[in-house]
């Protein structure tokens, strides 16, 4: 059985294929369409507005109720409706308004100040913390931290749907020994004993490697841009991304 990935783009609807797609599915789509991508773009981002919420010296309970409270604020004032690709990307202007809560002072009474009547997306925060307690120590300002979790959010989306095409194909147990090889993962084996497990050729399980990181890095700039609108910054912004991930 070949455990070689397809070539070119993937299916049509496996991910959205233009830029700033999910912003404007919120601004400019149905109820429903601005619904989802409203909840999509939460689940995206909220673990990183977590972490830099905590690296900044809150508590965790501290930390979860600005996350909340965020978000609250993005649903209740329509932010997102007002945002353009011509003011940068997305990572820049979501990291800007974390800083701008943090530094409003609301650290007191969060939960209080909640208007229990404004409309909220439901999303738990559970394992936050956990991850947190992860986050590596020598990132010393919570930005940066905002940076690298949104990093790993856009890697572990390119995985699964590296993961979805080998599924598609048959292949997903093959998937399970090449992941381990890609950029932003540190092997339990060396090549050759991964070989081994697929009972190829070391030079056949090279091919496959290859393609599986090509294509890996193919998804990896198409979640990118859907929220850089400035191509010749894509590459850029992976380049970036990855070396917070690897460092």
């Amino acid at each position: 059985m070949t455990i070689i990935p397809p070539d070119g783009p993937p299916p049509q609807g496996l991910f959205p294929t233009t830029k700033w797609t999910l912003i404007r599915r919120l601004q400019e789509g149905t109820e429903e369409q601005a619904l989802a991508a409203l909840e999509t773009f939460c689940r995206n981002y909220w673990y990183p507005v977590y972490a830099c919420c905590r690296h900044s010296g809150f508590t965790t309970e501290a930390a979860e109720d600005l996350t909340q409270t965020f978000f609250q604020q993005l649903i209740r004032y329509d932010t997102l409706k007002r945002v353009s690709p011509e003011k940068g990307r997305l990572r820049f202007y979501v990291r800007g308004a974390v800083k701008n809560l943090i530094a409003n002072h609301l650290r007191h009474d969060l939960a209080a100040k909640r208007d229990a009547g404004s409309p909220l997306l439901s999303f738990s925060l559970e394992g936050a913390e956990d991850s947190y307690q992860r986050e590596p120590d020598t990132l010393s300002d919570p930005y940066s931290l905002f940076d690298r979790a949104w990093a790993e959010r856009v890697m572990a989306a390119a995985e699964d749907a590296l993961a979805s095409e080998f599924a598609m194909a048959g292949n997903l147990g093959h998937f399970e020994v090449l992941r381990e090889f890609l950029p932003h993962k540190t092997p339990s084996c060396s090549r050759i004993e991964a070989a081994a497990r697929l009972g190829v050729p070391d030079g056949t399980f090279r091919l496959h490697l290859h393609r599986s990181r090509k294509r890996f890095a193919f998804l990896v700039e198409s979640e990118i841009a859907q929220t850089v609108s400035d191509p010749a910054a894509i590459r850029e912004e992976v380049a970036y991304l990855v070396d917070l991930i690897c460092k």
